[in-house]
């Protein structure tokens, strides 16, 4: 137990540095953060697996998803779900490589078999004949003992050829950016649209925001958000912007 609470103080005392009162708030950011950019951590597990050549090439030999976090220190004591922490890694790896890496791996890795499987019949039972298995995406703060594993459905690509490599280079531009220059892509309520937007303080708490109600050059023009108009720009979709998010978006 002595060991136990060294581990805490120190943990404490390095988030501290970084603008957190303890570890346990430290997780409750990254638990946000990674809420706020769901969409695009979805869609670049789904790049990842089809670059590999799609989820049925990686049965033989289980893989995993890697984000490497960086956190952004701040003092404010409302710190924007967001912007807290910012992608500076990412990769596809054996499994069977973590769980020998990284101490207490297996162990964890064992006790989550439960959920796991849960999770998989659930989708098991939503009936889509493309679902395939779950793959874990490991999440890793730099310099700080602190991850959270998820685990993301994939299905099998069901178009007669692959998805373009120029489509895939796109998907991961656009959903690093969208992470890193914090403009969050959601799928909004009643349109079903994938949107950038931001998160602002409504009634004491975040509450996102689309920055415009459709993709067009013009509203991504006068959006203000200098990030996402690099992205586009670089993108070079131009009248096509709204197709390339429904491909992107179809991973």
């Amino acid at each position: 137990m002595d060991g136990d609470k060294e581990v805490m103080q120190s943990m404490d005392a390095k988030v501290r540095r970084l603008g957190f009162q303890s570890g346990e708030a430290f997780s409750q950011a990254l638990l946000d953060f990674i809420d706020a950019h769901t969409w695009a951590f979805e869609r670049l597990t789904s790049a990842h697996v089809l670059h590999m050549g799609g989820i049925d090439a990686l049965q033989d030999s289980p893989k995993l998803i890697e984000i490497v976090l960086r956190c952004r220190p701040s003092y404010k004591v409302e710190r924007n779900p967001a912007s807290a922490f910012h992608v500076v890694g990412q990769g596809i790896h054996p499994l069977s490589a973590h769980l020998c890496r990284h101490p207490k791996a297996q162990e964890n890795w064992d006790m989550a078999a439960p959920t796991r499987e849960n999770t998989h019949n659930t989708y098991l039972k939503m009936g889509d004949p493309s679902y395939v298995c779950l793959i874990p995406v490991m999440y890793v703060v730099e310099n700080v003992s602190i991850s959270e594993m998820f685990f993301y459905p994939q299905y099998r690509w069901t178009h007669p050829t692959p998805p373009p490599r120029t489509l895939l280079s796109d998907a991961f531009a656009l959903c690093s950016s969208s992470i890193n220059d914090c403009f969050p892509l959601r799928v909004t309520q009643g349109t079903g649209s994938v949107l950038p937007g931001r998160f602002v303080r409504s009634r004491g708490r975040w509450v996102w925001e689309p920055l415009f109600s459709e993709w067009s050059q013009s509203a991504v023009a006068s959006s203000g958000h200098r990030g996402l108009q690099i992205i586009v720009a670089e993108l070079g979709a131009g009248d096509h912007l709204p197709e390339l998010i429904n491909a992107i978006s179809a991973l």
